[in-house]
């Protein structure tokens, strides 16, 4: 049901029940591991992947609306600007750009697989500022199975 690392080197982590897989760190600790988030991190970076269902179809127009309210909920401060994605590895989606209220960069996203469209996740990344090349690293590697 949880993820799976692969290598010791460059770590890569498999969530199959969910289809989507990323690299990181061999340092991160698992903090959360089941059907409802994957949340893990060291002392420099953190990441936590929350998996939603689209029963109804009617989802598809409010994801930006959703991330919007999911980051002013956990009170990130962002210059109002949500971006795009248009194809990270598959997926398709939105991101906002912030700080959260302990002062640490941190992007959350929205995530969709076209194949899949009745699935989609909420990410969640926060950094240390000087990490914030290897917490894009991360981000671009996300991606369906």
């Amino acid at each position: 049901m949880g993820f799976q690392v692969l290598s010791a080197q460059l770590v890569e982590w498999k969530w199959d029940l969910y289809k989507i897989k990323f690299e990181a760190p061999g340092s991160f600790k698992v903090s959360k591991n089941d059907k409802t988030e994957f949340s893990a991190g060291d002392e420099h970076i953190y990441l936590s992947i929350f998996p939603e269902k689209n029963e109804d179809n009617t989802k598809q127009e409010h994801y930006e609306d959703d991330l919007i309210a999911w980051a002013n909920d956990s009170k990130i401060s962002y210059n109002g600007e949500v971006g795009f994605l248009e194809d990270l590895n598959g997926y398709w989606g939105y991101y906002i750009d912030g700080v959260a209220d302990n002062g640490n960069p941190t992007s959350v996203f929205v995530l969709v697989d076209p194949d899949f469209p009745e699935l989609y996740f909420f990410i969640w990344v926060q950094y240390q500022e000087e990490y914030y090349e290897q917490a894009l690293e991360i981000l671009m590697t996300i991606s369906p199975i």
